[in-house]
């Protein structure tokens, strides 16, 4: 099968290793030829044929690393549970296009997360909750989100400690609204339009429900396992894996106002509200994984 993505990490010996089988990310142009229809013609669930996949690539191998802090809480009975603000760090380094060789500088994408999270994780230094923040800074995302991949097959706490995840990927470019993706936990997104209100936000549903983003995103191995998670972003746009993702066109008083919402919101349930309810959707396709009880 050609005009296929291949990315993987090697096992290990680390026990779960469904988080760690290879990634396959195919063309539409690839998968329609794989299955002979269009996907114009393909429905939700199962599709009736089988495809069987060969893979023949040379391997790349190179180190990263996810970077991890955490604000204890200062609740003896909740500082146990935990408020996981995540962002990737990583994008596409040095590329070539038209116009020769650049470095994609990925300002949106995802500087405008990680600096969000960065800012989050210092009111919180200063004014700690009830229950433990956590911050999560993953490598490898772009590479098929193998960064949380890796994390959650060697957790540094059990995933079941997690209340729930706010993930900033992209949040630079807003027009006055924020999109907020909480597949299985519409009590989430309730909560988080609310405090954007207030904010100034306009909280908007996932403009591109279809793509099912949560498959691509840092939010995927902590959903496995029934983690409550919204992913904060303002969109895509020409820019988008471009080298042209430069800070210059960031709407940073907007962004501002989207890491003020999103503060408000890990504050929500770092200071000890009851956690949201996860309801897996019935399209979530996903190797099994330990669940929350």
């Amino acid at each position: 099968m050609k005009d296929a993505t291949v990315s993987f990490l090697r096992e290990q010996g680390v026990g779960h290793t469904s988080a760690l089988s290879p990634i396959l990310v195919l063309r539409p142009a690839a998968f329609e030829a794989a299955i002979s229809r269009t996907l114009e013609q393909c429905e939700t669930g199962p599709l009736g044929v089988d495809v069987e996949i060969r893979i023949q690539a040379s391997v790349d191998e190179s180190q990263a690393s996810n970077v991890v802090a955490i604000v204890p809480g200062t609740d003896p009975k909740l500082r146990d549970e935990y408020v996981l603000l995540s962002a990737h760090y990583d994008h596409l380094g040095i590329r070539e296009d038209d116009e020769g060789t650049h470095v994609w500088p990925g300002a949106d994408d995802n500087a405008s997360g990680v600096a969000g999270v960065l800012e989050i994780m210092r009111r919180f230094a200063a004014q700690p909750g009830r229950r433990s923040v956590m911050a999560f800074f993953s490598s490898g995302e772009e590479r098929a989100i193998l960064g949380s991949a890796y994390y959650n097959s060697r957790p540094l706490i059990d995933i079941n400690q997690i209340a729930m995840q706010i993930n900033l990927d992209m949040i630079g470019r807003s027009d006055g609204s924020v999109q907020g993706v909480a597949d299985g936990s519409p009590e989430l997104f309730s909560v988080a339009s609310d405090l954007a209100r207030a904010r100034g936000i306009q909280m908007i549903p996932d403009r591109q429900a279809e793509w099912r983003l949560v498959y691509l995103t840092d939010t995927y191995h902590f959903a496995r396992a029934g983690t409550p998670f919204i992913f904060f972003c303002t969109g895509f746009h020409p820019d988008f894996h471009q080298s042209s993702d430069t800070p210059e066109k960031i709407r940073y008083p907007e962004m501002g106002r989207i890491v003020d919402a999103a503060t408000d919101l890990a504050r929500h349930y770092a200071d000890g509200s009851e956690p949201p309810h996860f309801e897996c959707p019935e399209w979530f396709v996903t190797p099994p994984a330990d669940s929350k009880s």
